[in-house]
């Protein structure tokens, strides 16, 4: 194994022991915490009121797959209710927001990805000692993505819209 990927199998490892321990010692120490924690759907309780409470920035699919997933499993999320869901969605329009929620999802994968490939951080950004060197590299993701393009008209759209390259903020505003 390369001492990449070792030291990528460690940190996987010692995320996962981090995990372990924390939930262990919680049902230990605190088990009205690990209660909660383990409570039916308590991740997608917790996922809606994130969605729900952050500052909106363009996107509102994260909160409607939420809602479509919480629409979906109502009867077990809310056992001793009466009333149906307040909220619904039509069959089409859940499998669209639930298909486009994978989309996005593998898109910023794909973005992470290019972004680790260049050596910029989150925001794109890069110290100056290692810029010339993620130009680099960028130049080469973009060599690669046009090579990889099937058609001339891929090829133009990937020229047209790459990732990496400046824009006017103004067409956007």
């Amino acid at each position: 194994m390369e001492e990449l990927e070792q030291f990528e199998q460690v940190e996987l490892l010692r995320r996962r022991q981090l995990q372990y321990y924390y939930v262990k010692m919680t049902a230990e120490k605190n088990p009205e915490h690990y209660e909660a924690l383990t409570y039916d759907f308590s991740a997608l309780r917790r996922r809606l009121f994130h969605h729900a409470s952050d500052p909106w920035e363009g996107d509102n699919m994260t909160l409607k797959a939420d809602l479509v997933t919480l629409l979906k499993n109502w009867t077990e999320v809310n056992r001793d209710a009466k009333a149906a869901c307040p909220i619904s969605f039509s069959d089409d329009e859940s499998t669209e927001c639930l298909r486009l929620v994978r989309a996005q999802s593998e898109a910023d994968e794909q973005f992470t990805a290019c972004l680790e490939a260049i050596g910029a951080g989150a925001e794109g950004w890069v110290p100056v000692a290692h810029y010339d060197e993620a130009k680099r590299c960028e130049r080469k993701l973009k060599a690669d993505a046009l090579d990889a393009a099937e058609t001339e008209e891929e090829r133009a759209r990937i020229e047209e819209n790459w990732i990496f390259d400046d824009f006017c903020e103004e067409d956007y505003m």
